[in-house]
């Protein structure tokens, strides 16, 4: 209010100055020059200074009508910005509102027993998840609870159906999968617990499955070609005849996991814990295993052809019957690894060490052998023949026998044959 009286006294101020300029102002400023009575000089000296007095009125007047123009226009663009707020703030709690009701119905139509209720309920989520980024932890664990109350793993007795057929998740649970697997990608605080769940031939290709809980699951047969596993925890999962093709498992956790038969191809297990995991007869060829911790693991009979398993930690480990073709092996580090008639033909072994490794009957032609540690080794039947690097000295560290095949030039040294003959041509002692 007081403003405003402010403003009525000024502006009827600045009218009374202005009219007294018009009507004095001439004599005020130069009123020695001016008489009462007009000269024609004296009339242009006065209409000149009143037409200055009324061009700055005029803009003086332009200038307040900006800054009262300008000053309307915030006032209407922030009371604008304050009801576009308002109507923002209004339609995310009716958007909040609506997703809260689908939340809602999606959650009654799973709990239902008729099957394409459960089916619609699995797909709503979904739609949920996609919608609403804030509600993506919930759904994923909604659905992950889902599953572990639907598909518990059966007792570790249980055995496979005689028809492969049978060997495949409920209809709703690989739904339910399905949705977890392709997921939108996005920072999540936890990890999916699918912990002791029965996922027996479940198609899970190309899901994602980072950093998910998998430990004591049932994977047999099941399809994970392309999955994205990496620093998932499957310790102790029963996975024989899993299809892992192209997967990636960088640091995932499988320690005492059974992956008999498993294919896993191209796969990738960069620094994977597979100690003590069961590899048997697994296709492993192209696959990815450097600084793959392999201590205790058996994988007698296993396919490892192309395979890069640098840096690999393999104490205990049993590659018996191996094929290896073409692996690559360099600064392995390894005590008491069972190779023997395993096929090494082309591997790449320098730098590794394998103290007291059996390599009885192993096949070791054009391998490269420079700067391997063969210290202890059993080299009964071994066949060398045409290795690369293999020198004397490494030899001598061995157990050579009268049946190690050597390079020529290795074979016909004295030394060699009188280090063997004061062995008696007999295997080194056990550990």
């Amino acid at each position: 209010m007081r403003r405003r009286v402010f403003g009525w006294v000024a502006a009827t101020l600045g009218i009374v100055v202005f009219v007294l300029l018009l009507w004095k102002g001439p004599w005020w400023a130069d009123g020695a020059h001016l008489g009462p009575s007009l000269t024609p000089g004296a009339g242009a000296v006065v209409t000149g200074f009143r037409t200055a007095v009324v061009a700055v009125g005029a803009g003086v007047v332009a200038g307040f009508g900006l800054f009262y123009t300008d000053r309307n226009f915030r006032h209407t663009r922030e009371l604008f910005e304050h009801v576009r707020e308002k109507d923002r703030e209004q339609a995310d709690l009716t958007r909040e509102g609506q997703m809260t009701d689908r939340y809602a119905t999606a959650i009654g139509l799973i709990a239902a027993p008729e099957l394409t209720k459960r089916l619609g309920g699995i797909y709503a989520l979904e739609r949920v998840m996609r919608d609403s980024p804030k509600d993506h932890a919930t759904v994923v664990e909604v659905l992950a609870a889902f599953i572990r109350e639907h598909a518990p793993a059966p007792g570790l007795d249980a055995a496979a159906p005689a028809d492969d057929a049978d060997l495949r998740p409920a209809e709703h649970v690989q739904a339910a999968l399905t949705v977890l697997g392709r997921r939108p990608v996005q920072e999540e605080p936890f990890r999916v617990d699918l912990r002791r769940t029965d996922l027996r031939g479940a198609d899970l290709r190309g899901a994602h499955l980072h950093r998910a809980r998998l430990q004591g699951s049932r994977l047999e047969s099941a399809d994970l070609s392309g999955s994205n596993l990496e620093e998932a925890e499957l310790g102790g999962a029963r996975m024989s005849g899993v299809h892992l093709t192209d997967a990636r498992l960088d640091q995932a956790e499988l320690t005492s996991a059974i992956l008999d038969n498993a294919y896993l191809t191209r796969a990738s297990l960069v620094g994977a814990g597979l100690a003590g995991a069961s590899l048997r007869a697994a296709f492993l060829e192209g696959a990815d295993l450097r600084e793959a911790l392999l201590i205790g693991a058996h994988l007698e009979g296993a396919l490892l052809n192309g395979a890069d398993l640098r840096r690999a930690r393999m104490s205990e480990t049993h590659l018996s019957g191996a094929l290896l073709i073409n692996a690559d092996l360099r600064e392995v580090s390894g005590y008491v690894v069972h190779l023997d008639e395993a096929t090494l033909y082309r591997s790449n072994l320098c730098d590794a060490l394998l103290h007291r490794t059996d390599l009885k009957n192993a096949d070791l032609r054009e391998a490269v052998l420079a700067g391997t540690q063969l210290d202890g080794s059993q080299l009964e039947g071994a066949n060398f023949s045409t290795s690369v690097g293999l020198t004397l000295e490494q030899i001598l560290a061995a157990w050579p026998t009268d049946t190690t095949q050597l390079p020529d030039e290795l074979s016909a040294s004295a030394t060699l044959q009188a280090h063997i003959s004061g062995r008696g041509g007999g295997a080194p002692p056990q550990s």
